[in-house]
């Protein structure tokens, strides 16, 4: 992201965390400390990223809605501290309980999850690719198909 798109991600997240503060819908609490989270780490902000993700609820063990911000946030946190395989493992477990309901998010996981597995099992990666590719083609989700024929030649 660029700078002002930073800014203007953020200024959008505080707007709905304002507004949704004191909702007892924990769905809510979810993207108000993981959006802005993202933000705060992807801008070098270290010390809000971590309050955010002190105050980020428990994950459920079945998702009521899209995972994609909070999961990514968290996964995004434990490779900061050199946990790896653990942030490939949340997402992996994540995109697996979700596949059948949310599938256009389990696509979105997946293409966060490909890059990570090729680091460390080059045959996982692209076995998860080629699903994810006949999915999405079965969909006729071009651009995601696209995405994926993009990552299998740097699996190469």
């Amino acid at each position: 992201m660029f700078e002002d798109e930073l800014v203007s991600a953020m200024s959008h997240f505080e707007a709905a965390s304002d507004a949704l503060r004191n909702t007892p819908n924990i769905r809510y609490r979810w993207i108000i400390e993981a959006g802005p989270g993202l933000v705060a780490l992807k801008s070098g902000d270290l010390k809000e990223a971590s309050q955010r993700e002190e105050r980020l609820p428990e994950f459920p063990k079945e998702w009521p809605t899209d995972p994609t911000v909070p999961v990514l946030f968290k996964a995004r946190m434990m490779e900061r501290r050199g946990q790896r395989r653990d942030a490939i493992d949340l997402i992996s477990s994540v995109a697996e309980q979700i596949k059948d309901r949310y599938v256009i998010y389990w696509i979105r996981l997946c293409l966060e999850e490909i890059p990570r597995w090729a680091k460390f099992d080059g045959a996982r990666a692209k076995a998860r690719a080629l699903e994810v590719r006949s999915v999405a083609e079965a969909l006729n989700l071009h651009t995601r198909v696209e995405q994926v024929d993009w990552m299998m030649e740097r699996l190469k």
